[in-house]
């Protein structure tokens, strides 16, 4: 099937793993469900987002002009390790996208005040 467009919450629950950018967008979307992710970093602040994927066992990452051939390898890794499956699982019950607005609220009514 071919789509234009899906939006994460549609499509996330579905799958395994997922392989990306490391744009903060669905780095973001893929921990808050827990999904072991696969970060191939081009440009602007996606190196630092695939190192921190890898620091907190949510994934690994390629650097596509060091070394091609890993890519089934490290999805292979992503697809078999229960030990990064739990960590996302941790990560991804810890997301509270409603707490979060509200504690912004809080704090910038805080400021306002201030």
């Amino acid at each position: 099937m071919l789509f234009a467009w899906v939006p994460f919450p549609a499509l996330l629950p579905r799958c395994a793993a997922v392989a990306h950018h490391g744009g903060i967008g669905t780095l973001a979307h893929a921990v808050k469900d827990g999904i072991p992710q696969f970060v191939v970093p081009h440009a602007h602040g996606q190196p630092d987002h695939a190192l921190r994927v890898e620091r907190l066992g949510l994934g690994r990452s390629l650097y596509p002009e060091k070394d091609r051939c890993r890519a089934a390898t490290i999805l292979k890794e992503l697809l078999e390790s229960a030990v990064i499956r739990q960590r996302c699982r941790e990560y991804g019950a810890q997301i509270d996208g409603a707490a979060a607005v509200k504690k912004s609220c809080l704090l910038l009514e805080w400021l306002g005040r201030a």
